[in-house]
């Protein structure tokens, strides 16, 4: 079998892109390596739930952060709302319901009792929102009927919504037959 000259260099010049693909992949994969090790701020790998997501003054919100390139056990986060601002530390020492030691999972708490009605928002250390939470006036709203009637027949209680307007709306339905 005959190979034309063109065909031949075809060849060797594909051969020579793998090779120096090859080279680059190794290459890249040992920097990665190497920033793999330097400590991130918070923010880049920070996720953070906190629950619930609205609810009553009173309410204790627990609050997770998932973090596995933090290397101490605890942290502290920043709570701000219109009257100021407040701390709370969340650990991952396997005490603080945050699983076991070390395991990149932090959790604490914020007693939200004596604080004012509003929204809250949630700052890592680096000073990045990271979450938020509202704080609302407990009470019932009479739906329908008459309010100076002495009985209460039944009470229906929200479950999955994210907004109230949603769950009066279905509320309604319910009691006028429209929904069941």
């Amino acid at each position: 079998m005959k190979m034309s000259l063109s065909s031949f260099v075809i060849i060797v010049l594909s051969v020579v892109v793998v090779i120096f693909g090859i080279f680059f992949a190794l290459q890249s994969s040992e920097i990665t390596d190497v920033f793999d090790d330097i400590p991130l701020p918070f923010g880049s790998d920070l996720n953070v739930v906190i629950e619930p997501e609205s609810s009553i003054v009173g309410t204790v919100f627990a609050i997770r952060a998932d973090l596995p390139k933090k290397e101490t056990q605890d942290f502290t986060m920043r709570i701000d709302s219109e009257e100021g601002s407040d701390f709370v530390v969340l650990y991952d020492d396997g005490e603080h319901f945050d699983f076991e030691a070390g395991d990149g999972i932090y959790k604490g708490f914020f007693d939200s009792s004596g604080k004012s009605l509003g929204e809250y928002e949630v700052f890592s250390d680096s000073q990045e929102s990271v979450g938020e939470f509202k704080l609302y006036e407990p009470g019932c709203e009479l739906v329908r009927g008459n309010p100076s009637e002495d009985k209460i027949n039944f009470v229906i209680l929200p479950s999955g919504y994210d907004n109230y307007g949603d769950f009066k709306k279905d509320a309604e339905d319910i009691l006028s037959g429209s929904k069941s």
